[in-house]
């Protein structure tokens, strides 16, 4: 096992910046066609449950090729890897404009995240090499501040697109969105894997995944992020449906719900990395996981009592996803951290894993989708109790070898 590198000088903002865009290459392509899915069902002929899987199936297909992009930018570098993943993305995002069914738009989804999903793992991975151990879980939040203004202004942007040009419109968007990246990155990311590190023999770039995977300190924290993000996943997909079909908001006023719900978790982001330095990784995770479960318990009530109404809803999932902001960065960084040597394997096999409980919630939110809120509101308050037990069944056990630096 190689020795870890120490980071190079921390970069300016400018490089801060560009690795948002890149990084926000998933929430973007999740996010700006949200209000759309109504529009896209009607037009392609097909189901609600059916067009919620170009959800499931981009989160899917965003899970399992990052477990290929990990290794393979420990071996050959980040840059290399990153160009490749940003051509697939822009042809498959092609061939969802042209779609003219519903299964080739699943297809083209599939391939579009396959493309996609190099922008997050490669970017935790340059997190990890440009920026100390002490200072990357700040960065990661301010990032993830930053990144949700994706959330913020995809949906507000999709929802006036759909209205204007027809659902097809968003894919336009996102095809350009790739190709501003890809030009971004060719001229301004160098290299940052530090030539210092031993890259790892082909042996090595399966094997470590099973040294991640025997790591309970890992396994705690990223089970810890993937609760959080299933409940988060969970109002993604259904707060379309639910708002629109529900509650009968129009689509262009969709993405300001959404948008306020965006809006909290970059807040939770910023407020975490702001808080992190004096409390503690422990008690910032401890502290998001608290507020997560006041909202869930809150919304289950309003549930029962039969007085959930869009606001409240969304007012009550804007309090999660500020939890969401303190979790999910600060438990990102946790699992990453000890793993220097083998930055993009463990970014990748996180994220892997946290996508895969994305996927169990929208493939749940599918099966016991009523038309109202009430299955989303019982997988949230699941989802929650789940990242509560990993944390303290996980994290909290492996306090003290946290404490040594792990």
């Amino acid at each position: 096992m190689s020795s870890p590198a120490t980071p190079s000088p921390a970069p300016g903002l400018g490089f801060k910046l560009l690795l948002v865009t890149f990084v926000a290459m998933g929430p973007i392509s999740t996010d700006l066609y949200l209000p759309a899915l109504p529009a896209i069902a009607l037009d392609l002929d097909s189901s609600a449950e059916r067009v919620q899987l170009t959800l499931g199936i981009f989160i899917l297909g965003f899970a399992v090729a990052q477990l290929i992009y990990g290794p393979l930018a420990d071996r050959f570098g980040r840059r290399p890897v990153i160009f490749g993943g940003l051509a697939v993305y822009c042809a498959a995002t092609v061939l969802c404009l042209f779609a003219p069914t519903i299964e080739v738009l699943l297809l083209g989804r599939l391939l579009q995240a396959v493309g996609g999903c190099a922008g997050p793992v490669i970017g935790r991975a340059i997190v990890r090499d440009r920026f100390a151990p002490k200072e990357a879980a700040a960065v990661i939040g301010y990032l993830a501040s930053a990144m949700a203004l994706a959330p913020m202004i995809a949906p507000l942007f999709g929802g006036y697109l759909t209205v204007w040009f027809g659902w097809r419109a968003t894919f336009a968007a996102l095809l350009l969105y790739g190709l501003g990246v890809t030009l971004a990155i060719a001229l301004a990311l160098p290299e940052t894997r530090p030539m210092s590190l031993r890259p790892p023999s082909g042996r090595e770039l399966v094997t470590n995944y099973g040294t991640l995977l025997r790591d309970p300190l890992f396994m705690g924290f990223t089970f810890t992020v993937g609760g959080a993000f299933a409940a988060l996943f969970t109002w993604i997909t259904n707060s379309s449906f639910v708002l629109i079909d529900h509650y009968g908001v129009a689509p262009e006023r969709f993405g300001w719900y959404f948008a306020a719900v965006a809006g909290s978790y970059a807040l939770g982001a910023f407020t975490a990395a702001r808080l992190g330095r004096r409390l503690g990784l422990l008690s910032t995770l401890a502290t998001g996981l608290g507020i997560a479960l006041v909202a869930a318990f809150a919304m289950a009530l309003l549930s029962l009592a039969g007085e959930l109404s869009a606001l409240r809803l969304n007012g009550c999932f804007a309090l999660l996803f500020f939890a969401c902001g303190f979790v999910i960065p600060t438990g990102t960084a946790g699992a990453i951290m000890p793993f220097p040597h083998i930055a993009g394997t463990a970014s990748a096999l996180m994220g892997f894993l946290q996508m895969g409980t994305g996927v169990v919630a929208n493939v749940l939110s599918g099966v016991f989708f009523t038309g109202g809120p009430e299955p989303a509101v019982l997988l949230v308050l699941a989802s929650t109790l789940g990242a509560i037990a990993c944390f303290g069944f996980g994290v909290v056990r492996q306090r003290q070898r946290l404490a040594e630096g792990a």
